[in-house]
């Protein structure tokens, strides 16, 4: 199954920076964004220190695609045309699915390394006191910024957004060139083969989460047994591409027929994903109030018969091409 690389669309931040308060609403800016940044003598820290102080995120209530779909009705009005996507959904989602031969769970630690490695702002605009004091900080899974991408798995076109971690040196003017996007990573240092064939199944996994939302660089803090900080290694997205595993032949957009509210669902643990009907009618709450008027409106149909006769009009073109090509060729003499 071919996968063909992300294009950016757009990005949005559903929670709020590292200050203890519940996330607030939606905002479509980069306010969110962390810059990375490695300090060689965080080397030793310890990555379970701090957390009787662990600002987590209530996970009690679901994540919806309010956000999502939020960006999805900007792009729609700014590009004034349909998004064309079979499958909108966030990363995390699609990770699940791909990567069930290689399912791992990594400790807590993973939130102090990304506190040690990543900044508020660019390091030139940083003091030396709030560099410092990075290991100090309070440990929090609240601060987010979600990038929106579009890509094909096979037939199936995607729109989909995902958490990012950091960026590495600064945004590109031109709104549709790549960024250097980071993804951070923590595991236990190799040791043995065992080690090394749990590591080279977690690698399996950061090359699907990074690559299916246009990550870079994948950052690895390996930690000793007793939770510290021993090495950091930078890894490209695109030198894990030899490692990638086959993605499957089955097809959710072959699976999926017709309307309705469908699940897919993978045991804990287990290896299957079960795709099937709930419901012959109905979205199950799944897509927002807003987004359903958004695409009921006289604005969308509007949109929609431009797209119509745009489409009409290259097709028109490209039959007037075709027979003056016809005509040139038979007034050649033989």
């Amino acid at each position: 199954m071919t996968a063909r690389y992300p294009i950016r669309s757009g990005g949005f931040r559903p929670g709020g920076g590292r200050k203890l308060v519940a996330r607030p609403q939606f905002k479509q800016d980069a306010s969110s964004v962390r810059w990375y940044y490695h300090n060689p003598m965080d080397i030793g820290a310890d990555l379970s220190a701090g957390f009787d102080r662990f600002d987590k995120h209530d996970e009690s209530q679901p994540d919806h695609l309010t956000s999502l779909l939020k960006t999805i009705i900007d792009w729609e009005k700014r590009e004034e045309r349909r998004l064309d996507a079979h499958l909108v959904t966030w990363r995390g989602m699609m990770t699940k699915i791909l990567s069930c031969p290689f399912e791992n769970r990594d400790g807590i630690a993973w939130y102090k390394f990304e506190t040690l490695c990543t900044l508020s702002r660019p390091w030139g605009e940083i003091s030396r006191t709030e560099i410092e004091s990075r290991p100090n900080d309070v440990v929090s899974n609240k601060a987010q910024y979600c990038s929106v991408a579009i890509t094909n798995l096979g037939p199936t076109k995607m729109c989909l957004a995902g958490e990012i971690d950091a960026l590495w040196g600064s945004k590109p003017s031109d709104p549709q060139a790549p960024i250097d996007w980071v993804e951070l990573k923590t595991t236990a240092e190799i040791q043995s083969e065992r080690d090394r064939d749990f590591f080279n199944n977690k690698v399996m996994r950061f090359w699907i989460q990074s690559f299916l939302i246009g990550v870079s660089r994948v950052i690895v803090g390996f930690r000793s047994h007793d939770g510290h900080l021993v090495r950091v290694q930078e890894m490209y997205t695109a030198d894990l591409l030899r490692r990638a595993p086959e993605l499957g032949r089955r097809r959710l957009k072959s699976v999926i027929r017709g309307g309705g509210l469908w699940r897919i669902r993978r045991q804990p643990g287990g290896r299957d994903v079960e795709v099937f009907r709930l419901a012959e009618h109905g979205h199950g709450q799944v897509l927002s109030d807003e987004f359903l008027e958004w695409r009921n409106s006289e604005a969308m149909k509007a949109i929609d018969q431009q797209a119509q006769q745009r489409a009409l009009q290259a097709e028109k073109e490209r039959q007037e091409q075709q027979e003056e090509a016809r005509a040139a060729g038979q007034q050649q003499p033989s």
